[in-house]
């Protein structure tokens, strides 16, 4: 299928996530990151919130298509997009050759393959709700 293809390439691009916290944790922190994630993951509906907003903003600057269990739409009005950005499924956005993922186990979005002005857009998106947008190292 063409849509898979195309979404294995896009996976294997650089990536950037936009999360909660400001920079990657260190492999040998000093600090209690699993314990403040499986804090944060009991009320993980907040920050999830915050993507669905990062998204309905995305969507007045680019046209989204929404890929969930291979099935795809493109636009769909804001209702629908907050259902499935909120949903338990993992969801797949493309916009502009770029690619977002959602998974709601996850306090995390990727963004795979932006160019220099996706990520300007997004990290203004981000700072606004109160995340960050950050490339992780390779550990």
């Amino acid at each position: 299928m063409k849509i898979n293809l195309e979404i294995e390439t896009l996976l294997k691009k650089p990536y950037y996530v936009i999360d909660f916290l400001p920079m990657q944790v260190p492999k040998n922190s000093e600090g209690q990151f699993f314990d403040v994630e499986k804090h944060y993951l009991k009320n993980a509906k907040k920050i999830h919130n915050k993507f669905t907003d990062i998204i309905l903003k995305l969507n007045c600057y680019y046209d989204l298509e929404f890929i969930v269990d291979d099935k795809s739409k493109i636009n769909p009005k804001p209702n629908v997009i907050e259902k499935i950005v909120k949903s338990k499924k993992y969801v797949l956005v493309r916009f502009d050759k770029a690619l977002i993922t959602i998974d709601k186990g996850d306090l995390y979005m990727t963004i795979y393959n932006a160019n220099s002005k996706n990520l300007k857009i997004l990290k203004d998106l981000a700072t606004s709700n109160g995340l960050f947008l950050w490339k992780p190292k390779r550990i």
